[in-house]
C-alpha cells in the first residue's frame, strides 16, 4: 500500500543521500529532498532531523544562500511540530543570511519576511508580524511591481494580520 511505498522510497532516498559523503553539498541536497517527502507525509520530526543533518553539511562550504534556504526548510518543519519559537529563530537566520548576500531590498528577502510573518502570528505577535509584512510588501512593490503574484501574497499576508488585529478598514484597503 501507501504506507510501505513511502517507507521504500525515504529508505531508498536515505540511502541514495549517504552515498554522496564525500560530496557534502550534495548530500545536503539529497536530505533536503528526503526531507520534503517526510513533510509531504506529515512527519516533521524526522523532516527536522533531516534537515538538521543537511545543514550541518551547507555549514561546511555551502553558500550563504543555500544555508538560508535550509534554514527557511528547518523553520517550516518546525511550525508543523509546533515549535514556534524555533522557527522563528530559523527564520531570522534566514533573513540575515539573506540580506548579508543580496541586501536587504530583494525580492529572496521578501518572501522569507513573509514565512516570518506566518511564523510570528502563530506566536501571536502580531505587531511583528504586521512589520515583516509591510516590508515584505514594499520590497515586492519595489522589486516585481504591483502586479506580480508575490506583491499580491503580501498584500493578503498583511491584510489577513491587519483583520486579526481588528483594524478592518486599513485591511481592506
Amino acid at each position: 500500500g501507501r504506507g510501505a511505498g513511502a517507507c521504500h522510497s525515504r529508505w531508498r532516498a536515505a540511502e541514495r543521500a549517504a552515498s554522496f559523503h564525500a560530496e557534502p553539498q550534495v548530500q545536503a541536497g539529497m536530505l533536503e529532498v528526503t526531507a520534503r517527502l517526510y513533510h509531504s507525509l506529515g512527519e516533521y520530526p524526522s523532516e527536522t532531523r533531516l534537515l538538521n543533518r543537511a545543514l550541518e553539511l551547507r555549514t561546511r562550504g555551502g553558500s550563504s544562500l543555500e544555508i538560508a534556504g535550509t534554514y527557511q526548510q528547518i523553520a517550516r518543519a518546525l511550525v508543523g511540530e509546533g515549535r514556534f519559537l524555533d522557527a522563528d529563530s530559523a527564520v531570522r537566520r534566514a533573513v540575515a543570511l539573506q540580506e548579508s548576500v543580496v541586501g536587504p531590498r530583494d525580492r529572496l528577502v521578501a518572501a522569507t519576511l513573509l514565512q516570518s510573518a506566518g511564523v510570528t502570528v502563530f506566536l501571536g505577535d502580531l505587531r511583528t508580524a504586521e512589520r515583516s509584512s509591510r516590508r515584505a510588501l514594499s520590497i515586492s512593490e519595489s522589486a516585481l511591481g504591483s502586479k506580480d503574484s508575490a506583491t499580491a501574497h503580501a498584500h493578503l499576508m498583511l491584510g489577513s494580520i491587519l483583520q486579526r488585529e481588528g483594524q478592518f478598514e486599513r485591511a481592506e484597503r
